[in-house]
């Protein structure tokens, strides 16, 4: 997403945190001695990235002004190729309102070398907890191939594929949509 620009994905990632703070639910995986080795952002029913002022002050504008004063054709393609795409291949996959209407995770990372151990899973399982509670599913999208397999094992079914063409200089992705559905709880849960 930062066009093979590395000293962009720190920008980005600062972009996610930020709108996930005001705007979402952020969550932290620590090590006992304050570590940080994993985040995620979700976003609960009602809302979704950037989808108020807020958010965009706090992760938006920075990163959109950023990319067009050093790379206006990386801009170009954030605007023009990259958000309407991933918009309509949810929409397309998921349902018009399927992801303001549950839980949504946005954005999952774990430090490479706590990878595998089982860190994703509890950071997953967070907002999964949140939707069961409630009724609702979760979603999110994807684009490593090689992450599908764990997303499936954690019950996750890809409803959905579309090809995002690259930003100049660098290859395309498959976004995949993914969606996980929880029964509503029953009476006795709720009392």
């Amino acid at each position: 997403m930062v066009g093979g620009r590395h000293e962009l994905r720190q920008l980005t990632f600062r972009a996610c945190i930020r709108a996930g703070i005001v705007g979402g639910k952020f969550y932290v995986a620590l090590t006992e001695t304050d570590e940080v080795v994993g985040t995620a952002v979700w976003y609960p029913p009602g809302y979704d990235f950037l989808s108020d002022e807020k958010q965009q002050q706090e992760g938006a504008i920075e990163l959109m002004s950023t990319l067009e004063k050093i790379d206006p054709d990386l801009y170009a393609w954030w605007i023009n190729t990259l958000l309407p795409l991933n918009a309509e291949t949810s929409n397309k996959y998921l349902g018009k309102d399927f992801k303001v209407n549950n839980w949504n995770l946005y954005s999952l990372a774990v430090a490479p070398r706590f990878q595998g151990k089982g860190i994703s899973r509890l950071l997953v399982k967070i907002g999964e907890d949140q939707a069961a509670a409630q009724g609702l599913s979760t979603c999110f999208e994807a684009e490593s191939e090689k992450n599908l397999i764990i997303y499936e094992r954690l019950g996750y079914r890809v409803v959905g594929s579309d090809h995002v063409p690259g930003p100049p200089n660098a290859e395309g992705y498959n976004c995949h949509c993914l969606v996980k559905y929880f029964d509503p709880p029953s009476r006795e849960t709720q009392n």
